[in-house]
């Protein structure tokens, strides 16, 4: 059986969106886990199926850190005798084809979810681009996780020729099962009406990479009549018990949320102003739910969103775009709004459920 070992930056990439994904893996393969610490989700890495080891990885910039980290993952290596190393997150991607690399792992694969270099100015694009670039040259595969991450990296000569997305994208998929408008214990008694101001909601790092100051100057205009929810940890300069926040009775901070399909279910449009991403899982989720997406058209958006279809994109930074869209969407009749959301679920069913995006990975992993 072939022994593999998939490795994460931090413990949140595995416990928060990986998941279950190693253990049920495990079904086919000899499969281990491996990363830095992250006190908030440590806890969270418990499988009885698969055995996690922490090695001192740092996300951060730490070139001395670094080579303690690649010594450590050439240690677990032998240790564990691997035949394929899968990494996900770029220190990760570093660590483990240098790693993989001198300790000979015949089979070293980095899954690239998201780039920084395209959207930073030097010199720091060019440490990105250094970095990148060290992990091309280590990996004997590269994947990337949506069309436009692949497009970006072979654009910016890093490879070859542009590198193999799995399936149609994304790297973990939908539960649709467990993300599904009808699970009727989900439902709350209050449903919005066709006289109700329109609810939208955004789920997400509270960060400014993700357009989160965008999207707030956009909400607090008296010129909109829907209202916003945001969900999730607020890593940004905003504090939302001050002006003008506070007294806004059309925007509401709930922080983060255990569950956070209720908030899903209870809302009439998703929205994503984020400025880089690889493929946002989250608007699988909210897609799964049955609702249209509203999104910046950054990477995995691109692939998932048919305007008029199934959601709208502007362009990321195009306040005034992202403005006109949600003034025309609050003209448009409650029923296509729900079509659209339909149509939403219908395309991840398709393309984007759990189930398929794993047969493409254990049909990927059993070529070697």
């Amino acid at each position: 059986m072939k022994k593999i070992l998939i490795v994460t930056s931090v413990s949140t990439t595995l416990a928060l969106i990986l998941k279950d994904q190693p253990s049920y893996l495990s079904n086919y393969f000899d499969v281990s886990t491996a990363s830095g610490h992250d006190p908030l989700c440590d806890h969270l890495i418990s499988d009885a199926r698969t055995t996690h080891y922490f090695l001192p990885i740092r996300r951060k910039f730490s070139p001395l850190n670094d080579v303690f980290a690649i010594l450590g993952m050439i240690i677990l290596i032998k240790q564990l005798k691997i035949n394929i190393i899968h990494s996900y997150t770029p220190k990760a991607g570093l660590i483990s084809s240098i790693g993989g690399f001198l300790s000979k792992v015949p089979v070293r694969i980095h899954t690239f979810t998201g780039l920084h270099f395209p959207y930073t100015s030097s010199p720091v694009k060019y440490l990105y681009l250094i970095h990148d670039w060290l992990i091309c040259r280590f990996a004997t595969t590269v994947l990337a996780e949506s069309k436009g991450v692949s497009r970006d990296l072979y654009s910016a000569r890093l490879l070859n020729n542009p590198p193999r997305v799995l399936g149609n994208g994304s790297i973990v998929g939908v539960d649709c099962e467990h993300f599904s408008p009808y699970i009727t214990t989900l439902r709350n008694d209050y449903q919005s009406s066709h006289d109700t101001p329109l609810k939208f909601i955004y789920c997400g790092r509270v960060h400014k990479d993700k357009g989160i100051h965008d999207l707030l100057r956009v909400f607090t205009s008296h010129l909109i009549n829907s209202s916003l929810t945001i969900i999730g940890p607020n890593e940004s300069d905003l504090d939302f018990t001050k002006e003008p926040f506070c007294s806004n009775q059309k925007i509401t901070y709930l922080g983060m949320q255990q569950d956070v399909r209720p908030y899903l279910l209870d809302s009439d449009v998703f929205i994503l102003p984020s400025y880089r991403e690889g493929f946002p899982n989250v608007l699988l989720e909210a897609s799964s739910m049955e609702l249209p997406i509203v999104s910046s058209a950054v990477s995995g958006a691109e692939d998932l969103i048919t305007n008029d279809y199934n959601g709208w994109l502007f362009s990321p930074r195009d306040i005034d775009k992202m403005f006109q869209l949600i003034q025309r969407i609050e003209t448009i009749p409650r029923m296509r709004l729900k079509q659209m959301g339909k149509n939403a679920r219908k395309r991840v069913l398709e393309l984007y459920n759990q189930q398929s995006v794993r047969s493409h990975l254990i049909s990927f992993y059993s070529l070697f």
